[in-house]
């Protein structure tokens, strides 16, 4: 397969793309690791915590025992793994949630006189205040794209939401505090070459259509014109030229080679531009749908584009739900996996999906925490919204990951390979389009 597309490439008449927009986001956050040392390293230095005090039992027992008495509860260790997205993020979060109880083994184990054989290495890491703070870095950069990633694979994200969250990630890049930057050893330079990783994956998966979308959805309008005020009105281009030259471009394809359909396209698409959304009553109440907004409207404005722009918007953020609902094959136990032949797990994700569309009803409206935050994202700090990366369903998903033991340590931090941590990409993954 790999030949295959390194020939496809050679011959320059193809090109890779992704259909599925969290997987363009996973393999940002892999971008991120591969090209910053420090932030490789951090997340080496978390691998061998979890591993080591995997390792020793007696040590992990005396974990359990901690968290009992400072929690209420025990903890199990999510370990990172690079075939499951959101586990740079769950790792560093849940290292950070028992950093009291990792920081006190030594010297519990020091003045209980417990026989219980501890590194030196582990030792000196676990009251290590610099690796502490590398680990909050880690859970503050990670938060806020995991978040993004894990709203568009949900089935309430809108297809204009695509192109929101990715604005979103890059104002989380632009804007990435002080503490942050100084544990990963940031500078300008740094911020830059993320903004480069950035748009590369983002050129994965974007079409004229994201563009679209996202300047007729109204609940985005206030959003553009604050971060354009902040940083100017290239910074939404994300990598692109002109957001309603894109527009336009879709719109061309939409008439389908009909010139008089094109001039009236265009003719209300200007019209929507250049209206203010407060004086029009067709798009006041933005806590619905956009497609549901664009049905509603008034014929005599937007006669024409109405019926297109309410067919686009109706379209998933997510390839397939198949994908989208990837996680579900968790459900299926592992160790019957083990026993089970491939054909027959397929079968039995398959039937637990299908299950749940049962249960599945899509809202009209779009009035969640994360909404209202994406909506006024660029609002000074004094006013702006309270972040809530995390909802419960993301919340119960960390809780769910399973622990992997494919990682490999030989007595120390450097003993864990970069292989392990992610896969050398030959070229990019995705579809191929002539």
């Amino acid at each position: 397969m790999v030949k295959l597309r390194k020939e496809c490439l050679k011959m320059e008449e193809f090109a890779f793309a992704y259909d599925y927009a969290p997987h363009a986001i996973h393999n940002l956050c892999m971008d991120l690791i591969k090209n910053f040392a420090r932030v490789k390293h951090i997340l080496k230095q978390i691998v061998f915590m979890v591993k080591t005090l995997k390792l020793l039992h007696l040590l992990l027992q005396l974990f359990d025992k901690l968290c009992l008495e400072k929690f209420k509860k025990t903890y199990v260790f999510i370990l990172f793994t690079k075939t499951r997205w959101g586990t740079v993020f769950f790792t560093a979060q849940r290292a950070s949630i028992v950093k009291a109880t990792c920081a006190v083994l030594p010297g519990k184990i020091l003045n209980a006189k417990l026989n219980i054989d501890i590194c030196d290495e582990l030792k000196a890491l676990v009251i290590d205040p610099a690796y502490w703070k590398g680990v909050a870095a880690m859970e503050t950069l990670f938060m806020m794209i995991n978040s993004r990633l894990t709203y568009l694979e949900g089935d309430e994200a809108t297809f204009s939401a695509v192109y929101a969250c990715f604005v979103a990630i890059k104002y989380h890049i632009k804007t990435l505090n002080r503490a942050v930057m100084d544990a990963f050893n940031l500078g300008d330079d740094d911020i830059e070459q993320m903004m480069t990783l950035f748009h590369h994956r983002f050129s994965t998966i974007y079409s004229e259509a994201h563009g679209l979308a996202f300047v007729t959805n109204p609940m985005f309008t206030d959003m553009c014109s604050k971060i354009a005020a902040k940083f100017g009105k290239d910074f939404l281009q994300v990598g692109k030229c002109s957001i309603n030259q894109h527009a336009k471009a879709a719109l061309v394809r939409l008439s389908n080679g009909n010139e008089d359909l094109q001039r009236s396209y265009f003719s209300e698409f200007a019209m929507f531009i250049m209206w203010p959304i407060d004086s029009d009553y067709d798009f006041n109440d933005i806590k619905f749908k956009p497609s549901e907004l664009w049905t509603l409207c008034d014929d005599w404005c937007y006669g024409s584009i109405k019926g297109p722009l309410s067919a686009l918007h109706k379209n998933l953020a997510k390839a397939s739900g198949g994908k989208c609902n990837h996680k579900a094959g968790k459900c299926v136990h592992s160790r019957s996996c083990a026993r089970l032949g491939q054909a027959k797990i397929k079968t039995g994700t398959a039937i637990l999906f299908n299950t749940k569309q049962l249960d599945r009803q899509i809202a009209a409206t779009r009035d969640t925490k994360f909404c209202k935050w994406l909506q006024q994202l660029g609002v000074d700090n004094g006013d702006a919204a309270e972040e809530e990366p995390l909802d419960k369903e993301e919340d119960a998903a960390g809780g769910c990951i399973e622990e992997f033991d494919r990682l490999d340590i030989s007595g120390d931090i450097d003993g864990i390979a970069n292989e392990d941590l992610f896969d050398k990409e030959v070229v990019d993954e995705g579809n191929i389009f002539n």
